[in-house]
Order: structure tokens, then sequence, then C-alpha cells
């Protein structure tokens, strides 16, 4: 009778043994898992943090530019520069020197 009963203790500490090697294994598995994840977040939010402020400059240049097609002196400067365009009664002077 006692050699069933420590036969059965053996059993169940060995089960024990195993169940607690799992378990721990289990958890380790899933603390890196964890740890992987939260590297992963850290990266998209520095990523994000990137373009968050290259949206921000590309976005206040855009309003610079709105600003510059809407005013009628970028519009008269291109107008003259580009095609000759004049106002009425101005005289062109063209230097015919090369300097």
């Amino acid at each position: 009778m006692e050699k069933r009963m420590e036969k059965g203790r053996k059993a169940k500490g060995k089960k024990s043994v195993l169940v607690t090697a799992l378990i721990c294994a289990v958890a380790a598995w899933l603390l890196f898992q964890l740890v992987g994840y939260i590297f992963d977040i850290r990266l998209a939010k520095e990523e994000l943090a990137a373009a968050q402020g290259q949206y921000d400059r590309i976005s206040a240049s855009n309003e610079e530019l709105k600003l510059l097609l809407s005013g009628d002196d970028y519009i008269e400067r291109i107008a003259r520069d580009k095609y000759g365009f004049i106002l009425p009664g101005e005289e062109v002077f063209i230097d015919i020197s090369g300097n």
C-alpha cells in the first residue's frame, strides 16, 4: 500500500513540475510578445510625430502659397515678367545696352 502512495505522490509531483514549467514558459512567451508590442507602439508613435510635423510644415507652406496666389501683386508680376503686359498709360523702356 505504501508503494502505491509513493508512486501516486511521485506522479503528482512530476505533473506539478510539468504544469509549473508550462505555465512559466507561456508567461515568458507572453512577456516577450508584450515587450515586442511595446517597442512597435513606441516606433509607431515616433513615426506619427514625424509625419505630423511634416504635415504641419506642408500645411503652413500651402497656406503661404494660397495667400501668394490669391493676391493681385503676384498675378501682376507674372503678367508683366512672363507675358510682357503693361497697365494702361505705362511706357516700357527696353535696355539695349546689354549691361
